[in-house]
């Protein structure tokens, strides 16, 4: 049940980060295409006040000419939208982290993850904890009879899976679900 509310919260903040995403995609899209039609439009009265001044002769020049400044207009809003979404990607990342690390001091933290080592298989013998929820090893341990250890200390929360091997099997962490969850943006973005 609560890990049903925690996956809907999941949902819920996947869902705000996508609408926010999309809401400013759409406005820089918005502005890209507008920059490019001033500057299109600028460059082909431009042009066309070249043509009736020079000769006919010169006419691949200055249709040379033209492509490369539209094509420079291109490259440049082309890098100002990538600028302007790394930024945003940015901030969006850093406010799910944050978020994601309120979640992991909340009571309903410590129900979801022992609720999810419980869901899982017992064919994976060993689970690792980040050093900060090794709080609940003890309580994980007694639950499950499989062996808990510390694990790395770089991720937010969420636990591995090694089978007897020690090999990783499953990678529950945050920090690799928010990279993969990113991922995936960025694919479906470019």
């Amino acid at each position: 049940m609560l890990s049903e509310k925690i996956e809907r919260k999941l949902d819920y903040f996947s869902n705000i980060m996508n609408h926010k995403v999309e809401k400013q995609r759409q406005r820089t899209r918005y502005e890209i295409e507008h920059a490019l039609q001033l500057t299109a439009t600028k460059t082909i009265e431009k042009a066309e006040r070249r043509n009736k001044i020079l000769q006919k002769t010169r006419q691949r020049e200055i249709e040379y000419d033209i492509n490369r400044q539209i094509a420079q207009a291109k490259l440049h809003a082309l890098t100002q939208f990538t600028q302007i979404r790394k930024h945003q990607v940015g901030e969006l990342l850093s406010s799910v982290q944050a978020q994601l690390l309120l979640f992991t001091q909340s009571d309903e933290y410590e129900k979801y993850i022992v609720d999810s080592v419980l869901k899982t298989q017992d064919i994976y013998t060993i689970i690792k904890l980040s050093p900060h929820d090794m709080r609940l090893g003890a309580k994980i341990k007694s639950a499950t009879a499989r062996v808990v250890e510390t694990g790395e200390s770089g991720y937010i929360g969420g636990f591995m899976l090694l089978n007897s091997t020690r090999t990783v099997q499953v990678d529950y962490t945050f920090k690799t679900r928010l990279e993969k969850a990113m991922e995936e943006f960025s694919y479906g973005t470019a």
